[in-house]
C-alpha cells in the first residue's frame, strides 16, 4: 500500500509540474517512451528494479540512455527518483501519470480484439459505439489487438467491462452449456 502511495504521489506531483510549466504534452510522450522500453526490455526492468547496481551506476545508464531523447523535466525527474532511491518506481509512476493525464483529458480506451485487421468504417464505428457508451470521455483511444484463435467476431473491453461476441466465446459458452446438461439425470 505505500508504494502505491508514493507512485500516485510522484505521479500527481509530476503531472501538476508538466502543467505549469505548459509541458504536459512532452512529458507524457517520455512517459508513453518509458513505458514502451518497459514493455519491450526485460533487460531494463531488471536494471531498474536491481538491488545489485547502484544507485550512482543506474543514474548514469538512465541519463546516458535517455539524454536528448526526453525533456529536460522529465530527465530531472528521474534524476529525483534515484536520489530518493525510488527509481525502482520508475515504471509505475509512469503508468500512473498516463492514466492520470487520461483522466484529465478525458480520455477513455477502448480495446477491440478481432481475428483480423479491422477496416476504416468498422474502426469508425467501434469509436463512435465506445464514445456512446462513455458519456464522460473527450476522446476514445483505441487499441486493436489481433488475435486468429478468437476464429471470427470480436471481443469488446472497456470501463471494466467486457463483451465477448467472438466465434471461440461461443465455443465456449456452448460447451458448458453441454457439460451442464439440465436434462439428462446424472447417475
Amino acid at each position: 500500500m505505500k508504494g502505491s502511495r508514493a507512485i500516485n504521489r510522484y505521479a500527481g506531483a509530476l503531472l501538476s509540474l508538466s502543467r505549469e510549466m505548459g509541458k504536459t504534452e512532452e512529458v507524457k510522450s517520455d512517459m508513453d517512451t518509458l513505458l514502451a522500453i518497459a514493455k519491450d526490455s526485460r533487460d531494463f526492468r531488471n536494471f531498474v528494479h536491481s538491488p545489485i547496481v547502484s544507485a550512482a551506476q543506474k543514474l548514469k545508464t538512465l541519463q546516458a540512455l535517455f539524454q536528448g531523447t526526453i525533456t529536460p523535466l522529465t530527465l530531472k525527474f528521474i534524476e529525483l527518483l534515484v536520489s530518493r532511491k525510488r527509481e525502482s518506481l520508475t515504471i509505475e509512476i509512469a503508468g500512473s501519470f498516463v492514466r492520470r493525464y487520461k483522466d484529465m483529458k478525458g480520455i477513455s480506451t477502448a480495446v477491440v480484439t478481432t481475428a483480423e485487421t479491422l477496416d476504416a468504417e468498422t474502426r469508425t464505428k467501434v469509436i463512435a459505439t465506445a464514445m456512446a457508451m462513455s458519456e464522460q470521455s473527450n476522446e476514445i483511444e483505441l487499441i486493436e489487438k489481433v488475435d486468429p484463435e478468437i476464429i471470427g467476431g470480436f471481443v469488446f473491453e472497456m470501463n471494466n467491462r467486457k463483451y465477448n461476441a467472438s466465434i471461440l466465446g461461443e465455443l465456449n459458452r456452448l460447451r458448458k452449456e453441454f457439460d451442464a446438461n439440465p436434462y439428462i439425470k446424472e447417475f
